[in-house]
């Protein structure tokens, strides 16, 4: 297999809750050395008001997204647009929900007294109802929001549609980047 060159600074992960974004972005930063900003990180915050300051939340998105480089991993589809008008890459796990749900689970079970490195040190594993519907529904209400807009900015943007985690890993596999 061909390693695949390519020349990327700013990157957008983007896909249900559960697709593994986070995970890719960890292995992605390790390769790239450009620098990780996982979204969930900040919005969850306690110290933080982003979550109900959508005014700051802006503020703050486009801070990160004026730096010469990065990867920011996270949907919130109100601010996607901005996100990707300054992206040059933006990667879409577009993924069967069966396997969302699947590793929100499974995420649940492996990280109940652990922290995870994507997550505020106060946060805490849970799983609530309202959550599990989110992923129920991704497909079904996000990802039509999603394409609508990738749709404007396809021509002009690297655009890496994953269907399967198969196809991202072996993406990650075949990268060199320059």
């Amino acid at each position: 297999m061909n390693k695949e060159n390519l020349s990327i600074k700013k990157v957008l992960i983007i896909g249900s809750p559960g697709s593994g974004k986070s995970t890719f972005a960890i292995k992605l930063s390790e390769i790239t050395n450009l620098p990780l900003y996982h979204l969930d990180y900040f919005r969850h915050d306690k110290n933080s008001t982003y979550k109900n300051n959508p005014v700051q939340w802006t503020r703050f998105l486009n801070k990160i997204c004026s730096n010469d480089s990065w990867i920011i991993d996270g949907n919130y589809t109100n601010s996607l647009e901005l996100r990707i008008k300054r992206a040059d890459t933006i990667i879409f796990f577009d993924y069967p929900k069966r396997i969302s749900l699947h590793r929100v689970f499974k995420r649940r079970v492996n990280f109940i007294y652990k922290k995870r490195s994507d997550m505020p040190d106060l946060w805490n594993e849970k799983l609530k109802l309202k959550f599990i519907k989110f992923v129920w529904n991704f497909n079904k209400i996000q990802r039509p929001t999603i394409y609508r807009i990738l749709d404007q900015y396809k021509h002009d943007r690297n655009l890496l549609i994953f269907k399967r985690p198969s196809e991202a890993k072996r993406w990650l596999n075949n990268l060199t980047f320059r």
